[in-house]
């Protein structure tokens, strides 16, 4: 074969493979084209579940379609998941006015139609997902459009309290985690560990241990000081406050307090430090700035838990033997209040955006609601799920 009819050979054979790749492209894109469904808006109230009587709950849907391909579809199929804290759920999907699911009609380039369903979820299924007033907790949901087994387009919502567990950090030693804390700025978790008399940092994007801080003995309670960038761990059986550098991870100073110090809280408005005394019955307050005790309050019997209320200047303080919460005003550093709670308050709790104060108890299945802002008594109890 000569030269000419070599390169004439090679050149039939480019035309040829170009030829067909032009053609399995035009295939793909018009089959991308005509096939393109997608959902333009998928509402569903993570709230709406309702009880129309017995052990089922409903809710409603609407889904919005759009055929943005150039022909008609035929035969699409609809479908609704539900989801909680990443497992699907068993629910029966009712689409109204569609036979089993699908639509039947020609469904038209550039038309847009809005579809109603409801999602049934039987309470039989064994406590698959935990309520509250009704509704399910953890829930996200994705609706899906289909043609055949064709997924064409899908939409995801979350729920209500929609969580889901993405990984679980093993440490190296085992037991006593009593406090943790969040480095916002460094994206860093603290966290103490009472039995071996150490504070573990772990990075919240790799989930790996960055660093082990020896501090004193039994550490219990740990807060993040954001304007310095320090954490401050109480040390229950060494009677003192090691305060950590978040730059070197070393322990810059330790403060004594009273005995046994347990809860700790950081007051952002004062840069000052508050410390629950368990053993002495009181509270000490740390300046954030030079480390000193500046106030020593006194309070009711075994001060155990501790919370900051940013919006009105207050501590909260669990006293464990008393069954009551002080209420210390930081400007005085005075109690202004005493709340009678259950028996043995054991966490304490502040949600800022509502004004409300959370109480988890060691011998009660029972959470106490307060409102801040008349401090009276305790809102009804939330009971223990069953």
């Amino acid at each position: 074969m000569n030269k000419m009819t070599m390169a004439a050979t090679i050149f039939v054979a480019l035309i040829v493979t170009t030829a067909a790749i032009w053609l399995v492209f035009n295939q793909m894109n018009s089959l991308s084209q005509t096939n393109k469904v997608q959902i333009t808006a998928f509402i569903i109230d993570p709230e709406g579940w309702e009880n129309p009587g017995g052990l089922l709950l409903t809710c409603s849907y609407n889904i919005t379609l759009k055929n943005n391909g150039i022909n008609e579809v035929q035969e699409l199929r609809l479908n609704v998941k539900m989801f909680v804290n990443g497992r699907e759920i068993d629910v029966e999907n009712n689409v109204f006015g569609v036979d089993e699911g699908s639509t039947n009609d020609i469904f038209s380039p550039g038309e847009v139609r809005i579809l109603q369903g409801e999602l049934q979820y039987s309470l039989h299924s064994g406590g698959a997902i935990d309520t509250v007033g009704g509704h399910p907790v953890g829930a996200s949901y994705m609706a899906q459009v289909l043609l055949g087994n064709e997924v064409l387009d899908e939409a995801k919502l979350t729920g209500l309290f929609s969580f889901e567990l993405t990984a679980t950090i093993t440490l190296e030693k085992y037991g006593g985690y009593y406090g943790i804390a969040y480095d916002s700025v460094k994206g860093e978790i603290y966290l103490t560990n009472g039995d071996f008399h150490l504070v573990y940092v772990i990075s919240d994007s790799t989930h790996d241990l960055v660093a082990t801080i020896p501090v004193g003995t039994t550490p219990s309670g740990i807060a993040y000081d954001s304007g310095k960038g320090e954490i401050f761990v109480t040390n229950y059986d060494s009677d003192s406050v090691s305060v950590i550098s978040n730059t070197d991870y070393t322990v810059v100073a330790t403060i004594p307090v009273g005995r046994q110090p347990m809860g700790i809280a950081y007051d952002s408005s004062k840069g000052e430090i508050f410390v629950t005394n368990y053993g002495s019955d009181s509270v000490s307050v740390i300046s954030g700035s030079d480390y000193a005790v500046v106030a020593t309050i006194p309070v009711g019997r075994q001060p155990n838990a501790m919370d900051y209320d940013s919006v009105n200047n207050n501590v909260f303080v669990a006293n464990y033997n008393s069954n009551s919460i002080s209420v210390i005003s930081d400007s005085d550093y005075a109690v202004i209040a005493d709340i009678p709670l259950e028996r043995q308050p054991q966490a304490i709790g502040y949600d800022s955006g509502r004004g409300k104060i959370f109480v988890a108890y060691s011998e009660s299945h029972r959470v106490s609601v307060i409102s801040v802002s008349y401090l009276s008594q305790p809102l009804p109890s939330i009971p223990e799920s069953p």
